[in-house]
């Protein structure tokens, strides 16, 4: 399964993320990995996505600073084309998070195709009500 997740809070973006490591690992930190979209090739965090976990039955990714999903940044059509053919054909062991942290530009025909490949989650901003 593979996740977009976006929002402006940086605690709720990183609360779900810990909600779906939860599901998915239980109290397995081990076969958990963060990669800066920055600084990281896609064909090395497309590798490791598609290796099986060591002594578990999932993994999870986390790509952090999607900047490449806003109107921010683009990636270049090789690194595009790389990503589009691991979400069309992902591993079933691993589970990948792409993590953003404000909205995602819906008019990129990238954020399109990776919205009918990922479920895509966007939180809301606290209420004064969620403080009470």
């Amino acid at each position: 399964m593979n996740y977009l997740i976006s929002g402006n809070d940086e605690y709720l973006i990183n609360k779900k993320i810990k909600e779906i490591i939860q599901e998915y690992l239980k109290d397995d930190d081990f076969n958990v990995d963060y990669y800066d979209t920055a600084d990281v090739s896609w064909q090395r965090l497309i590798d490791d996505a598609s290796t099986f976990p060591l002594l578990g039955d999932y993994k999870v990714i986390v790509a952090e600073n999607c900047w490449f999903l806003s109107a921010r940044e683009s990636l270049g059509s090789s690194e595009e084309e790389i990503l589009l053919q691991y979400l069309n054909q992902p591993n079933q062991s691993t589970i990948l998070i792409f993590k953003l942290q404000g909205s995602p530009d819906r008019r990129k025909a990238l954020v399109k195709k990776m919205a009918k490949l990922t479920k895509t989650i966007e939180l809301a901003d606290l209420s004064p009500e969620d403080f009470a």
